[in-house]
């Protein structure tokens, strides 16, 4: 067992305990975000939106500090690639299993949510089809007469027209 490595795995582990407890609250805004009406509550579906970007950028800056302590794990074991596998010989059994049990949680969350969203992008583009056909139905009520109007089109000239 390798102590610095060691150690930057528990600093690993550490940031995915923070991802973890981003994913659950990006889990739970996009529950907030399934159960608002896409048609009434346009507005607060916006402001959740905006706190679940904000999360995502959270998450983003936790993986960014994940990043750089995996490659200097891996330049130190003269890996290609950072997986749990390759470093369980370095760390201890019990943080390679919570590693593992935090990456799996972790994947489940997202699953969970890349569900969600696609159930919300489905009513979402329902509801974006619905609002389609009202504007079609608007513009026809909107002008019956002009298919019975013949428009003036006056007769066109020509410089070298013979007479």
């Amino acid at each position: 067992m390798d102590l610095g490595i060691s150690n930057q795995c528990q600093d690993i582990y550490e940031k995915t305990s923070i991802n973890l407890a981003h994913f659950k609250e990006m889990l739970e805004l996009t529950q907030k975000l399934e159960s608002k009406s896409l048609d009434n509550e346009l507005e607060l579906s916006k402001e959740i939106l905006e706190q679940r970007q904000g999360v995502i950028d959270q998450i983003d800056q936790v993986n960014i500090e994940i990043d750089l302590l995996q490659s200097k794990i891996i330049q130190k074991i003269g890996q290609k690639n950072f997986n749990l596998e390759s470093i369980q010989s370095y760390i201890s059994e019990d943080l390679y299993k919570n590693l593992k049990t935090r990456s799996a949680m972790i994947r489940e969350l997202i699953l969970q949510i890349q569900n969600l969203d696609k159930e919300y992008l489905k009513n979402a583009k329902m509801v974006r089809e619905g609002a389609k056909l009202q504007l079609l139905r608007v513009r026809s009520v909107l002008h019956p007469g002009r298919f019975y109007h013949k428009v003036y089109a006056p007769e066109p000239r020509f410089v070298d027209k013979k007479r």
